[in-house]
């Protein structure tokens, strides 16, 4: 019974989410049509301009909102192939390191040369995404984040370290739920969705998914299974 209320909950949620992009798409549109009129006061250009910004933030929210439900739906059918995770990270560590450069943020790769995992490549890409560009997020300038995978004899352990304020003990559990923030961050962008779309995928993977301190700072630990022969 839980796992039919859970498919349908669903089931209608990702409608209700389809249905709201079409809309949302149009509004930002005319916002952007109307912004190029001559003529237009500062203030109401002022007023059209935060709106658009918001409904971006809207979009993105909704959109990892369908991301999530993908991955915690799509059980067993998600599409696999051999992803050399090392190589993944190093690659999104070079794309990223000019990002952090400009808040003088030390953005380093260490360990395997190779670590290959049975997964979804677009999906793990999400995962590195994601906890890269929360970490620049958090990090003050001048700080430093170390992204490292390493084969283990049984698991591939994907790590993203950082020097920034961290995550309370009594907190690592429930800031994996979705929309959950901490209040010392409700001034910052951001919709609460970036650590439990992590979860969400490292799940679908068999994987699990841990937050240690750094001393300072948090570190977030993924063990994935390691690719047989």
């Amino acid at each position: 019974t839980i796992e039919l209320q859970t498919d349908m909950l669903r089931t209608t949620f990702d409608s209700a989410a389809h249905d709201l992009r079409g809309p949302l798409y149009r509004a930002r549109v005319r916002i952007e049509e109307s912004l190029q009129h001559e003529g237009l006061s500062e203030d109401a250009r002022g007023t059209m301009e935060a709106t658009l910004a918001e409904l971006e933030r809207v979009q993105r929210t909704l959109g990892t909102l369908l991301q999530i439900a993908q991955a915690e739906g799509r059980g067993r059918d998600v599409p696999t192939e051999s992803v050399d995770l090392a190589a993944l990270a190093r690659e999104l560590v070079e794309l990223y390191r000019p990002e952090a450069a400009t808040r003088e943020i030390t953005l380093e790769y260490r360990g395997s040369d190779a670590a290959a995992t049975r997964g979804n490549s677009q999906l793990l890409a999400q995962v590195l995404v994601n906890l890269i560009e929360n970490a620049i997020k958090y990090v003050s300038q001048g700080g430093r984040i170390e992204v490292s995978v390493a084969a283990e004899p049984e698991a591939i352990v994907l790590q993203v370290a950082d020097n920034g304020p961290g995550i309370p003990a009594a907190d690592r559990q429930r800031i994996l739920q979705p929309f959950v923030r901490l209040e010392r961050d409700r001034e910052q962008v951001g919709s609460g969705l970036g650590l439990s779309l992590v979860a969400a995928v490292v799940r679908l993977h068999r994987g699990s998914i841990e937050l240690l301190d750094n001393n300072p700072g948090l570190i977030v630990r993924c063990r994935l299974g390691k690719e047989s022969g």
